[in-house]
């Protein structure tokens, strides 16, 4: 095994991260910037600002590995013979394209003005466009393209917004708190919903037969992300349900559970995402006729 074999799943897990970070939290920003203290906007934006830092470190890792799978070893990074091969090829060209949308948001993040929000809406589209280009959906067909893109929209708002409630659940400000996790759960209905229809037709596209599932290595990975989803699903439903009205009865003990319980999330999203960059990198999609 060489050590772009094993350096593959990292960088996408990383990558994952990032991206949730910077359009995960866009979104947050976007829905809830009027109800936020000043202190969680800035820290929404540096948010942004950092994931979009490590986006572009990221994305050129992915390029220059290109350069090292093409030569065969880790000195070919400096090759430049090897470095235009990678360029020339379709995920070269997105990868730089990538660093180059991060790179947008890094400059424009701290603008307030209509031009750097239309911007920023640009930028982040592309990264989640980026996916469908060069990932396993491209070889499916354009459905399949469609349907994951839709997916990643709806997993960047709910995995994106852990963070930012996250670190709003620090707040003294209880009324702040309770109308944002409130307004957040409302919203999610709508994205969960894009999630799980996209996320189940886009599996089964990609399993080709449901009975693979079980009888491929692809399909026994991808039944453990189904699983730990819905666990997640559950979390959240306890939060809008318990916790956050909770919040307005007894606001210290409600904002704690609920602080509590994201950390639980996070923690299962990064095993999510530790499945999805092993499903992306190290199985093969089921063949079938």
């Amino acid at each position: 095994m060489d050590i772009w074999t094993l350096l593959n799943p990292i960088l996408k897990l990383s990558f994952y991260l990032s991206v949730v970070g910077t359009v995960g939290t866009a979104l947050f920003f976007f829905h809830f910037k009027k109800l936020l203290e000043k202190q969680n906007v800035e820290f929404c934006k540096n948010l942004i600002f950092f994931s979009s830092g490590i986006g572009i470190i990221i994305c050129l890792l992915f390029f220059i590995s290109l350069a090292g799978n093409f030569g065969g070893n880790f000195t070919s990074i400096f090759n430049i013979m090897f470095l235009k091969l990678a360029f020339k090829t379709t995920v070269g060209q997105v990868a730089l394209l990538t660093a180059f949308a991060h790179a947008v948001i890094c400059v424009i993040i701290f603008g307030v003005n209509l031009i750097t929000k239309v911007i920023l809406v640009f930028c982040t589209t592309g990264i989640i466009l980026s996916f469908a280009i060069v990932g396993h959906s491209s070889t499916k067909g354009y459905l399949a393209q469609f349907l994951l893109l839709i997916h990643l929209i709806g997993i960047s708002y709910w995995i994106g917004s852990f963070i930012p409630l996250r670190q709003l659940c620090k707040s003294s400000n209880y009324n702040a708190i309770s109308n944002v996790a409130h307004k957040f759960g409302v919203y999610a209905l709508f994205y969960l919903g894009l999630l799980i229809i996209s996320g189940i037709t886009y599996s089964l596209i990609m399993l080709g037969d449901i009975s693979n599932i079980f009888s491929t290595s692809y399909g026994l990975v991808l039944f453990m992300k189904f699983i730990l989803v819905n666990i997640l699903l559950l979390l959240g439903a306890l939060n809008k349900f318990k916790y956050v009205p909770m919040i307005k009865t007894d606001p210290k003990n409600g904002v704690n559970k609920l602080y509590f319980s994201i950390n639980f999330e996070i923690f299962l999203t990064i095993i999510v995402f530790i499945l999805t960059s092993l499903l992306t990198t190290s199985f093969m999609l089921p063949m079938y006729n």
